[in-house]
């Protein structure tokens, strides 16, 4: 895509006169009914939640910290990452 189209989409998009909470209403309404077949009910799911440690040898990135490392009881340098992931289950 050329500059100058970029630049006209561009002002399209922050110009035009937008309802949002409207467009943000159809936009999930789309999602749900396309995801309908898929989902499940909410006593038939299981959230699982784990932390992993990302070690680094030093504190030069940010939010480098000492957290605790349940598996091996040490404080190393490392960044705290939190998965998450819902799974729904087949009974």
């Amino acid at each position: 895509m050329e500059s100058a189209d970029k630049t006209n989409l561009s002002r399209f998009f922050s110009e035009s006169p937008w309802q949002q909470k409207q467009i943000n209403d159809r936009r999930v309404q789309q999602m749900k009914e396309a995801i309908k077949t898929y989902r499940r009910r909410r006593d038939m799911a299981a959230l699982i939640i784990d932390d992993t440690l990302c070690e680094h040898a030093d504190d030069l990135f940010e939010y480098v910290a000492r957290h605790y490392h349940h598996a091996e009881d040490r404080y190393p340098l490392s960044h705290n990452l939190v998965h998450r992931h819902k799974n729904s289950l087949n009974f």
